[in-house]
């Protein structure tokens, strides 16, 4: 009686020790699985934001639009990135792995981004900006001194004139 007792107690043993192997697999298998999700996932968003944040900074002023291009699409990318790895893969474990993931990566590739192409943007105007002022200063300038000169000498010919 006590050795079907006691190989009772091992079979349940066993097939706890199993499930609970089986379990961490599948919560390991699916912590793998998000994080490849979530990878493609920012790279394809990360290619989309530069392209979005390139095309909006040539048009508007680039500081503006980049900050704001940035934040919008970093938290977007996270909040869908988030939602589909948390569905597909196991619920607690992946959906803070996910989140976090996608909200680092999402924020640190939109800021380079916006970085990289607001500072090339701004090099740009500000040299435009700087020759056409040039430009257009230089000719002003020189005509200033032609009319301070030339007033200098009358004023000097019509003083000696009234002082004869």
């Amino acid at each position: 009686m006590s050795d079907d007792v006691e190989e009772a107690v091992n079979e349940v043993k066993r097939t706890t020790k199993k499930v609970a192997n089986d379990l961490t697999k599948k919560a390991q298998d699916a912590k793998k699985e998000a994080k490849k999700v979530v990878k493609k996932a920012t790279k394809k968003v990360a290619k989309k934001a530069e392209k979005k944040v390139a095309k909006k900074v040539a048009k508007k002023t680039a500081k503006k639009t980049a900050k704001k291009t940035a934040k919008k699409t970093a938290k977007k990318t996270a909040k869908k990135t988030a939602k589909k790895v948390a569905k597909k893969t196991a619920k607690k474990v992946t959906k803070k792995v996910a989140k976090k993931a996608a909200k680092k990566v999402a924020k640190k590739t939109a800021k380079k981004v916006a970085k990289k192409v607001a500072k090339k943007v701004t090099k740009k105007t500000a040299k435009k900006v700087a020759k056409k002022t040039a430009k257009k200063a230089a000719p002003k300038k020189a005509a200033k001194k032609v009319v301070k000169k030339t007033a200098k000498k009358t004023a000097k010919k019509t003083a000696k004139k009234k002082s004869k």
